[in-house]
């Protein structure tokens, strides 16, 4: 969590919290995080969550990768969907 983008964190802390309190198995979620040079990237978060007897996470294993390529996409497609239905 020490490379969470600050705007992010309390999302990020709350999804983590009802994931936990739901018991849920699986998980996903994007966030953006800092690289070492400072650096705003986007990410996606997957993984899945093993409880113990009494409901406490005994094991999490997962995978973080990065999709800021993805989301830019998207952000350009956005923007030209809007200027199309602008211009209708």
């Amino acid at each position: 969590m020490e490379n969470c983008h600050n705007e992010d964190k309390a999302e990020v802390y709350s999804m983590l919290s009802m994931i936990f309190d739901q018991r849920r198995s699986n998980y996903r979620f994007e966030h953006r995080a800092i690289k070492s040079h400072k650096t705003v990237i986007w990410v996606l978060e997957m993984g899945k969550i093993s409880y113990g007897p009494k409901g406490e996470v005994v094991r999490i294993s997962g995978i973080i990768q990065e999709i800021s390529s993805e989301k830019l996409t998207q952000k350009i497609l956005e923007e030209q969907n809007r200027r199309i239905e602008a211009s209708e």
